[in-house]
C-alpha cells in the first residue's frame, strides 16, 4: 500500500488536524475550533480523532479545553509526515510503502514511468534493501528510515564525483546541529558514530553519452532501533540514534527534517555553492584522515595512511613507499598492518 503526498493517498483533513496539534506545541486544541476550521461536524472530529488513535496516535481530552496530542505513532504515517513537511515549508512528492523490495528500485520504476523529479520514496521495511556492490542492507525494523531521492540533474558525470560525499556532509551537519549526534563519514558512503555504522548511502545513476540523465540517492538511517533489533552478526558493528543518545525520536519529524536537508543540499550542489563548504567540513567529519587503512580494490589490496580528500573527490592515500595514491573505489578499513 502506498500514499502520495498531495494526492488521495493522504487525507487532507487529517493533515489539517495534525498540523493544528503540532502548531499548538503540546497545548489543548478545541474540538469545536477544529470542526469550524475543517468545515465538518463536531461528531466528525471525534470520529477522526478515534481513527487517528487506531493508527497509533494518543490524545487526552478535557471538557471545555479540548484535545491534546500526547503521543505520535512510532512508525511513518503519511498524513503526519505531510503535516511536518508543510510546517517545514517543503513541497515535494513522497511515495510511501509499508513494505517494498527496495526504495532505490521503486525510484527507478517511478522514473521509468515518467514521474516528475524530485520525489522521495519511503518504506517502513525493505525486503531487498541494496548496499554498495550488490550487498544487502538490513532493513526489517520499522524503527529506522529507508528512503530514496530521485533527481534529474542534467549535468556532466564529472560534476557528480563529489555528490555522495556532499550529501554525507549535509547529513552530518543536520545530525550534529539538530540532535547532537556526532556522526562522522567513512569514505565513500557510510556514516559512523563511535566507530559503529549509523547510516549507509547509495548513489545510482544513468548516463546518456556525456550527460547524467537521472540520479537516485538512497539512505538507510538507524533511528530508534535497539541493538537487540539488529541481526546478531551486526550487533557489534551497528548503532542507532537512540543507542547513541538514549532518546527516542519522532520518526516523522526526523524524516521531514532529513527531506528538507537533502533537498537543500541537492540545490546547493547543482548551483555549485557546496565546494568551499565541502572542503572545510570534510576535515571536520572525515573519520579516516591520518589513519592507517587497508583498501581492497578490484586489483588487490593496498595499505597506507589517509591524507584527506583530493579535489576530484577521490580518497588520498600515502602508500608505504611514500607515493600518494588516488582511490576512486574500494572498501576501506582501519588496520595496524603494513604492506603484505
Amino acid at each position: 500500500m502506498s500514499g502520495y503526498i498531495g494526492s488521495s493517498g493522504v487525507c487532507g483533513e487529517d493533515v489539517t488536524i495534525l498540523r493544528t496539534f503540532l502548531n499548538a506545541d503540546g497545548g489543548f486544541v478545541s474540538g469545536v475550533a477544529l470542526a469550524e476550521t475543517i468545515g465538518v461536524s463536531r461528531v466528525s472530529i471525534s470520529s477522526r480523532i478515534h481513527n487517528l488513535e487506531l493508527a497509533g496516535f494518543k490524545f487526552s481530552a478535557i471538557r471545555n479545553k479540548g484535545y491534546r496530542l500526547e503521543q505520535e505513532p512510532t512508525e511513518l504515517h503519511d498524513s503526519l509526515l505531510e503535516a511536518y513537511l508543510i510546517n517545514n515549508h517543503v513541497n515535494v512528492s513522497v511515495f510511501s510503502y509499508k513494505e517494498i523490495d527496495s526504495t532505490n528500485s521503486e525510484a527507478e520504476r517511478l522514473i521509468a514511468d515518467g514521474r516528475d523529479t524530485p520525489f522521495v520514496v519511503f518504506s517502513t521495511r525493505q525486503t531487498a534493501g541494496r548496499g554498495r556492490k550488490g550487498r544487502c542492507w538490513q532493513s526489517q525494523s520499522a524503527q529506522n528510515l529507508y528512503f530514496s531521492f530521485a533527481f534529474r540533474p542534467q549535468l556532466p558525470p564529472s560534476r557528480m564525483t563529489k555528490f555522495t560525499l556532499w550529501m554525507g556532509v549535509a547529513l552530518c551537519d543536520l545530525l550534529d546541529e539538530t540532535w547532537g549526534i556526532p556522526a562522522r563519514i567513512k569514505w565513500p558512503n557510510d556514516l559512523l558514530c563511535n566507530g559503529r555504522k549509523l547510516a549507509g548511502m547509495l548513489t545510482e545513476a544513468r548516463i546518456d553519452t556525456d550527460t547524467m540523465r537521472d540520479i537516485i540517492f538512497g539512505l538507510g538511517l538507524n533511528v530508534n532501533s535497539q541493538l537487540t533489533d539488529f541481526p546478531e552478526e551486526l550487533r557489534g558493528i551497528a548503532t542507532s540514534m537512540r543507542d547513541i543518545s538514549g532518546k527516542t525520536f519522532s520518526i516523522n519529524a526526523l524524516a521531514a527534517s532529513v527531506i528538507q536537508c537533502l533537498l537543500k543540499a541537492y540545490d546547493d550542489f547543482i548551483g555549485g555553492a557546496f565546494e568551499a563548504v565541502l572542503k572545510k567540513r570534510w576535515i571536520d567529519y572525515d573519520c579516516l584522515n591520518g589513519k592507517r587503512v587497508k583498501a581492497e580494490t578490484a586489483t588487490g589490496k593496498l595499505y597506507g595512511i589517509v591524507a584527506g580528500l583530493n579535489e576530484d573527490g577521490s580518497l588520498a592515500i600515502v602508500g608505504e613507499d611514500g607515493v600518494k595514491i588516488a582511490l576512486w573505489a574500494g572498501d576501506v578499513s582501519l588496520t595496524t598492518q603494513g604492506v603484505q
